[in-house]
Parts: C-alpha cells; sequence; structure tokens
C-alpha cells in the first residue's frame, strides 16, 4: 500500500523542517505499529520514544517512494505488506486526514482544536472498532497523549491531501 501526501510548505522550505515533518510521520507510524505488534510495550508511553534507537524491523519501517518539492510538497510513503503493517495503514491515513482539518491560528483557535482533536479521537475509536479489541484501548492511550499531533502540527509543512493506493 502507498499513501501520497500533498503538502503546503513555505516558500523557502528549510532541510530541518522537512527531516522533522519526516520524522514526526515516522514516530506516528511507529508508535501505531507498535501498538499493534506489542500493545503493552513500555516504550509507547515513555518520555524516551523519541530518543530510542529503531524500533521497528525493516519490514515494518515506513518507507518513502518519492518526494518532490515542486509545489505542492510531494511525499510518497510506502506501507510493508507485515500484518501489523497493513491493520496501522487504514488508522495512520485517517489520522493525516484529520489533521488536514486541524486548524492552526492564534489563541482564539486553541478551543476549537480542542473540539477537533475530540472529533479526531471519536473517528479513530469508529476505525479502532474495526481491529482486535485489545488493541482499541492501546490507541485510545497513544492518541490522547497526542505528542506526534503536535509535533506534526509545529511544522511549517501542511498536509492538503492523503489518498491511499494499492501496490
Amino acid at each position: 500500500m502507498r499513501i501520497m501526501l500533498l503538502c503546503r510548505e513555505a516558500p523557502e522550505l528549510s532541510a530541518r523542517s522537512l527531516a522533522e515533518f519526516i520524522f514526526d510521520l515516522t514516530m506516528l507510524w511507529d508508535r501505531l505499529v507498535i501498538s499493534f505488534e506489542e500493545p503493552y510495550n513500555p516504550i509507547l508511553y515513555s518520555p524516551y520514544f523519541y530518543t530510542r534507537q529503531r524500533r521497528l524491523e525493516s519490514q515494518l519501517e515506513l518507507k518513502i517512494g518519492k518526494l518532490s518539492k515542486e509545489s505542492p510538497l510531494q511525499i510518497e510513503l510506502i506501507i510493508g505488506t507485515a500484518a501489523a503493517a497493513i491493520r496501522a495503514a487504514k488508522i495512520f491515513a485517517e489520522i493525516l486526514r484529520l489533521l488536514i482539518k486541524l486548524p492552526l491560528e492564534v489563541e482564539s483557535q486553541r478551543l476549537k482544536n480542542a473540539e477537533l482533536r475530540l472529533r479526531l479521537l471519536e473517528r479513530v475509536n469508529e476505525l479502532s472498532r474495526r481491529v482486535h479489541p485489545e488493541h482499541r484501548e492501546v490507541i485510545q492511550k497513544l492518541l490522547e497523549q497526542d505528542k506526534d499531533l503536535r509535533r506534526l502540527l509545529k511544522n511549517e509543512i501542511r498536509i492538503i491531501n492523503v489518498e491511499e493506493k494499492p501496490d
């Protein structure tokens, strides 16, 4: 499976912004896959999640199929065929779609952001009902922390479209 992201970026995109955006996507992906593989792994809830070495086997890692700076920025992500990757892919794509809708504006938007995050959690809960029951609680806990979402939202790169493509 492939996920194509179209993103709006600053006129002069810095290497740091792109690297951090890819890193944050990867951390969100890693967290989802680990939650399916090992739902009670303590690293999922650890403050050291972002500082540890690689946690996924190579067939589970998120891969980049295409990266194009032509406006808009295009990033094609390749999802492996392992069972945990396939289960996590739909939720990953849905979270990225919902990030498009989360507004990033001035202080007056904070309440609106909280409401949208709640809607995001509700939508992910709907999706998680389709996954194995033991994973539901884990996914909920991960998203309640929403560190991954906040990191992605702070970046100057904004996802404007998410498209899933079968291999």
